[in-house]
């Protein structure tokens, strides 16, 4: 893929995602068709976090070498628990990482590692999940857009 093609393909899923979580209407905040969770348990009823997800690495839009991606997270408001647990608490969760909606782990760290990213656009899905892995509601969720080449 060209550098020129692959920045277009970038800026299409960019768009797509802004329109989507401006126009969708979805009530989970997850913009159609890109990376989302599997399907869990409903929203109701679940707590509401007091974290707050910031993903320095790769920054959206940005064109990284292919091979191994390097992921920097910042967690304000809140702490990672290493364990499951049915202690639902606002303030204590896990970190999901998802890259083009395949899920590569339920229990990263701030920073994570992932080998083999092929060249071509992609979203990378991070997600502060409560202590049973289901979703905060709201759910506090980053969607990344990014190209390897």
């Amino acid at each position: 893929m060209t550098r020129r093609s692959t920045k277009s393909a970038l800026a299409v899923l960019v768009l797509a995602a802004l329109l989507a979580s401006c126009s969708s209407g979805n009530e989970t905040g997850f913009a159609p068709g890109l990376a989302q969770p599997a399907p869990g348990p409903s929203l109701e009823g679940r707590p509401t976090s007091t974290g707050e997800l910031t993903v320095t690495h790769p920054a959206p839009g940005s064109t990284v070498p292919a091979g191994s991606l390097s992921i920097e997270i910042e967690l304000h408001g809140a702490t990672i628990s290493e364990q499951a647990s049915r202690d639902l608490r606002p303030d204590v969760g896990h970190i999901h990482v998802a890259l083009d909606g395949k899920t590569l782990t339920l229990l990263a760290g701030l920073t994570y590692v992932i080998d083999d990213v092929a060249p071509g656009p992609h979203v990378l899905n991070i997600e502060f999940a409560a202590n049973d892995h289901g979703p905060f509601s709201p759910p506090v969720v980053v969607l990344i857009p990014f190209a390897a080449e």
